[in-house]
C-alpha cells in the first residue's frame, strides 16, 4: 500500500487543483496577476534595498537599480489594480489578435487569386478574428479560459491515474493471491513427498 500512497496523493491533488482550476477560473486568473505582482514587488524590493545597503557601506554598486525601482512600481500596478490590468492586457491582446487576423485574410485573399489552395486554410484566420472579438467582448472570461483546459486537462489526468492505480492493485492482488496459491501448494506437494 506505501508504493500506491504517492501516487494516490498525486491524483487526489491533481483533481483538487482540477475541479478548483475548472470552478474559479475568474478568480485564479486573479490571484495569479496578483502573485505575479507581489513577485515583481518584492524582487525589485530586495534588488533596491541590496543596492542602498551597499552604497551606504561604501562597496561598489554599479548603476542605480532603474530595473529594481520598475519592478517595485509593475509589482504595486498588478498588486492594486489586478483586475483593471488584466482586462486592459486582454484588450490589447484582443486587438492585435483581430489585426494580425485581417491581416492574414486579406494576404490570404490576395494569394487566391494566383495560387490555389483549398477555403479551410481561411479557416484560422477566421477563427483568430473570433477569439479577438471574443477577447474584446469579454475579457475577463477569455483570460480565464486557458485555465479551464489546464483544469480539465488535470482532472483528465487525475482520472486516468485513478483508473491505472485500480488496475495495478487489482493486478497486484492476483499476483499475491496466484503467490499464496503457489506456496500452498508447494507446501501440500512437500507434505505429500514425506
Amino acid at each position: 500500500m506505501k508504493a500506491l500512497l504517492s501516487p494516490i496523493l498525486r491524483a487526489i491533488c491533481l483533481l483538487v487543483v482540477g475541479i478548483l482550476l475548472v470552478a474559479c477560473r475568474e478568480q485564479t486568473t486573479q490571484w495569479i496577476v496578483i502573485l505575479t505582482g507581489a513577485l515583481f514587488f518584492v524582487v525589485g524590493l530586495v534588488t533596491f534595498i541590496n543596492y542602498m545597503l551597499r552604497k551606504n557601506r561604501g562597496k561598489p554598486t554599479g548603476p542605480f537599480p532603474l530595473l529594481a525601482v520598475g519592478g517595485v512600481l509593475f509589482g504595486l500596478v498588478l498588486l492594486v489594480a489586478s483586475g483593471s490590468f488584466l482586462r486592459f492586457f486582454m484588450y490589447v491582446m484582443g486587438g492585435m489578435l483581430i489585426l494580425v487576423a485581417i491581416w492574414q485574410l486579406v494576404a490570404m485573399i490576395n494569394i487566391h487569386r494566383e495560387v490555389r489552395f483549398p477555403n479551410s486554410m481561411f479557416l484560422a484566420p477566421i477563427l483568430a478574428l473570433m477569439f479577438g472579438a471574443f477577447a474584446l467582448w469579454n475579457p475577463t472570461k477569455a483570460a480565464a479560459l486557458p485555465l479551464l483546459f489546464i483544469g480539465l486537462g488535470c482532472i483528465v489526468s487525475a482520472l486516468g491515474d485513478f483508473v491505472a492505480l485500480s488496475i495495478f492493485a487489482a493486478h497486484r492482488s492476483k499476483e499475491k493471491r496466484l503467490a499464496r496459491q503457489a506456496a500452498k501448494e508447494t507446501i501440500e506437494i512437500s507434505e505429500t513427498d514425506e
